[in-house]
């Protein structure tokens, strides 16, 4: 089990090896294995980098990012145009039905909402503006439409945790309230936590998604 001054160290020893990280204004905390991020960054984008940086570090069982973006005068674009950027980003990927999202941007935040068949065209919305100049942050509200029963989704998901060398699935337990996924257990990294995530929404038919897997210390 690593110390916190451990894990501190490794945390910062991985900001300085991410190129498209800068740490100069990064303030990091620790306390029981969860790391606090503090500071400004210039983009969104360096935002999720240094949040999954820090969650690839083996010993750390959570993140709370409380990073600001600071954009500097390059990089500063007007509602209008983010909103149009954004629009015409959806646009071009293939697998997201740009008729059923839409688009509001608010002083740098870009909300998306609408409803759709797949986890992945709701994920390929939010990827496809996740880099727009400009941006300081996104909240997507995209809903999927359910399509098969609930024991059809459990067994899905147990079958994908099977499937996946990046997570011990006899450890992680699927339970499904009404429209709503719960991952219980315990598991040895937040990164293992994050992909069992992934894979749960990954799943047809998932509309909801609890993650409620721990991280062994």
């Amino acid at each position: 089990m690593k110390t916190d001054k451990q894990l501190y160290s490794d945390v910062i020893d991985k900001f300085q090896f991410e190129p498209m990280i800068d740490d100069s204004s990064i303030a990091v905390g620790i306390h029981d294995g969860i790391v606090t991020l503090n500071g400004t960054v210039r983009s969104h984008y360096e935002k999720r980098a240094v949040e999954r940086a820090a969650a690839s570090v083996a010993g750390v069982k959570g993140i709370a990012n409380e990073l600001e973006v600071k954009l500097t005068d390059a990089f500063i674009r007007t509602d209008a145009e983010i909103a149009k950027a954004a629009i015409a980003a959806i646009a071009w990927h293939v697998v997201t039905p740009e008729d059923k999202i839409k688009v509001i941007v608010e002083d740098g935040y870009i909300k998306l909402s609408g409803e759709v068949d797949w986890w992945f065209q709701r994920d390929s919305a939010e990827k496809a503006v996740r880099n727009l100049h400009g941006i300081k942050g996104i909240e997507n509200t995209i809903t999927i439409k359910s399509r098969v029963s609930a024991i059809d989704v459990k067994d899905k998901i147990t079958q994908e945790f099977e499937r996946n060398a990046k997570i011990d699935a006899q450890n992680i337990t699927v339970e499904i309230i009404k429209d709503k996924v719960i991952l219980k257990g315990q598991v040895n990294s937040l990164a293992e936590s994050l992909e069992a995530y992934r894979c749960a929404w990954s799943v047809p038919g998932v509309r909801i998604v609890e993650n409620k897997l721990t991280v062994a210390v």
